[in-house]
């Protein structure tokens, strides 16, 4: 009921400072984004406006509850932030302010900073965060689909690997194998860290399903080797978190698998968990949920080679 009023609230504010809605969208969604202080001058390069300097704009009703003027800058504290993007915008605005923070970094895009910036609001990780759920799905796409059109987005390794994790999300397996499959040529045209989208690559082939075209023995083979490379010079949680992935593959496909095919896929985990035990303690800290997925992963496979070596004794 607290949480109820608080949000009324809130919308009342919007509604009566109706002409900074743009300047509040762009507030909130970087302070999600980007953390912390949003610098006015952002603002009005991002909304090509001169509004965020305004005297009008800090005294309106949305400094009252929502956020707070600190000179050259405002601040919206992160548990807010999240409440208004997922409870009170609308998605559609959202989207469009999305879409307009990504236009202007591209406007400069020889400036460090707004290149970041701009990265960030790639990830498909923030825009499960300033997205509302409403339509939340078809406005990740046309995300995606506008903003490849927009400076050199199009020709961008993590544009591409952002678009292919989105679609994984929603299940579109084989549209997330064609945009990795982008996202590894654009990698090989500019200076672009590999490790991410092989990762993801190792990660796609162990959770997708038979959509993507690939058979499952083909796919737990190329995901080994990618990250059994990967393990072997890094020792990082994003390899036992696509690790993990073994987990459903497992169980989706094990029966289908004969002895010797299991046993490999043992001995895949069991490495896998042994050079989880020369991790540091907070990567073992991160990874504990994925530890586990693939210890039970693990146990499956134990349970169906002791179940086929009895039927073989009898």
């Amino acid at each position: 009921e607290v949480a109820e009023r608080y949000i009324k609230k809130i919308k009342k504010d919007i509604e009566l400072s109706i002409g900074y809605e743009n300047e509040l969208y762009v507030a909130v969604i970087l302070s999600i984004i980007n953390g912390g202080l949003v610098s006015k001058t952002l603002i009005n390069k991002i909304l090509q406006s001169n509004n965020a300097y305004s005297r009008e704009f800090s005294n309106s009703k949305i400094f009252e509850d929502i956020l707070k003027d600190d000179g050259n800058y405002v601040l919206c504290s992160g548990g807010i932030s999240l409440e208004i993007t997922k409870f009170v915008f609308h998605p559609e605005k959202s989207l469009d302010i999305l879409i307009r923070i990504i236009t202007a970094c591209q406007r400069t895009p020889h400036d460090k900073f707004l290149t970041k910036l701009c990265e960030q609001c790639l990830r498909f990780f923030y825009l499960e965060k300033v997205l509302p759920a409403d339509n939340f799905k078809n406005n990740v796409r046309i995300f995606y689909e506008t903003v490849r059109n927009i400076g050199n987005m199009g020709g961008h390794p993590l544009f591409w690997l952002q678009f292919a994790i989105a679609m994984f999300n929603q299940k579109e397996f084989f549209k997330s194998k064609i945009y990795l499959d982008t996202a590894s040529k654009s990698a090989k045209n500019i200076e672009f860290n590999p490790f991410q989208i092989d990762n993801f690559r190792a990660r796609l082939l162990l959770a997708s399903d038979a959509s993507i075209g690939i058979d499952p023995w083909l796919r737990f083979s190329d995901a080994r080797e990618i990250l059994f490379k990967q393990v072997n010079k890094k020792n990082d949680e994003y390899i036992y978190r696509s690790a993990s992935a073994i987990n459903s593959f497992v169980n989706y496909y094990a029966d289908g698998f004969e002895y010797i095919k299991l046993v490999e896929i043992g001995k895949f985990i069991k490495t896998i968990l042994n050079k989880a035990t020369e991790a540091t303690g907070d990567i073992q800290f991160e990874s504990r949920h994925s530890l586990k997925r693939l210890s039970e992963a693990y146990q499956v496979i134990e349970v169906k080679l002791n179940k086929i070596q009895q039927c073989n004794e009898q």
